[in-house]
């Protein structure tokens, strides 16, 4: 046996329904357009060399090193790469004048704490530009 619904029973669009239909797609759109007005700083590039120069050894001049390089703007840092044997590191920045820091497992100093990573001296400032790559060195003094 069939059941046909009878015209009382039958659906009919509420002013509720109505609103939510209309106020759905909206706000979804709302959202979107929300999402897309938000401004970001434009992205430059910073690639760099972490390197080692000097020391006792035979071979004193400039050779790449592995390490940490952490990166501040205005005091606050943005980010921390590790940097391979290979010395070379990269990274996505807005536009702004940078200061770089960096220490290495390859120099050591003593401290009340038993031997740890020195820090290369002095800090590496740089200036990243939207759309350009800044080039970068690096250097860890060795005495």
């Amino acid at each position: 046996m069939t059941s046909h619904r009878s015209p009382k029973h039958a659906r009919t669009p509420t002013p509720r329904r109505f609103l939510g239909a209309f106020l759905v797609p909206l706000f979804i759109a709302g959202a979107c357009g929300a999402n897309a007005a938000v401004t970001t700083k434009a992205i430059g590039s910073l690639n760099g060399d972490l390197i080692m120069e000097g020391g006792a050894t035979g071979n004193s001049g400039p050779r790449p090193i592995r390490g940490t390089i952490e990166i501040s703007l205005g005091g606050r840092r943005v980010t921390s790469l590790k940097v391979g044997t290979n010395g070379r590191f990269s990274v996505a920045l807005p536009d702004g004048s940078y200061r770089i820091d960096a220490r290495t497992p390859m120099i050591e100093t003593a401290s009340p704490a038993g031997l740890v990573e020195a820090d290369c001296a002095p800090p590496a400032p740089a200036q990243v530009t939207a759309g350009a790559t800044t080039e970068v060195t690096v250097i860890c003094p060795v005495p």
